[in-house]
């Protein structure tokens, strides 16, 4: 895990370059045998290896709630980030980040995660996917619909989401 500055892993190592044709060409003496001139120039290639990459979501705020508790809107409100904003669930299917820029010339990084339903902790949905977002971020504030307009129970979402945080954690 890469997660701080100056880390380093080496994943495959080099190969030694040959000498080509380059090296004699100011050469102004007799030139070396044949056979050496092969040996020089001869690479030995390196190792070679297929990598998969993830970055980790790095913010110092993540923006955690159900689908539609209005996690975009706050995130546009607050910064010039632009993420689609619809009337229907998970809009937001990639994290996006926004800058809050505050008058002191301080900035925070927010996080929009997509919208985390029960069960996400173990898997239901794309929960795993969104919940590794969350990993790095620096504070959580948990949006929740206090209209409940789903019908749901503003204090349960929040429960919820609580357990499903705790539970990805274990």
């Amino acid at each position: 895990d890469l997660d701080k500055p100056g880390s380093w892993v080496v994943v495959a190592r080099g190969g030694r370059g040959g000498r080509g044709n380059s090296i004699y060409a100011s050469y102004h003496g007799p030139l070396p045998d044949a056979n050496i001139m092969l040996q020089r120039a001869r690479s030995v290639p390196g190792e070679v290896s297929f990598l998969e990459l993830e970055l980790k979501l790095i913010a110092d705020l993540g923006l955690v709630g159900y689908p539609n508790a209005g996690k975009s809107s706050l995130l546009a409100a607050m910064s010039r980030a632009s993420p689609e904003i619809a009337p229907y669930p998970f809009t937001t299917l990639h994290p996006l980040v926004g800058t809050i820029d505050y008058r002191d010339g301080m900035k925070i990084l927010a996080a929009d995660v997509p919208g985390l339903i029960e069960g996400a902790s173990e898997g239901r949905g794309r929960g795993h996917d969104f919940l590794r977002h969350l990993e790095r971020t620096k504070a959580l504030m948990y949006i929740v619909d206090a209209a409940g307009t789903d019908g749901r129970d503003p204090r349960d979402d929040l429960q919820v989401l609580v357990n499903e945080l705790s539970a990805y954690g274990d």
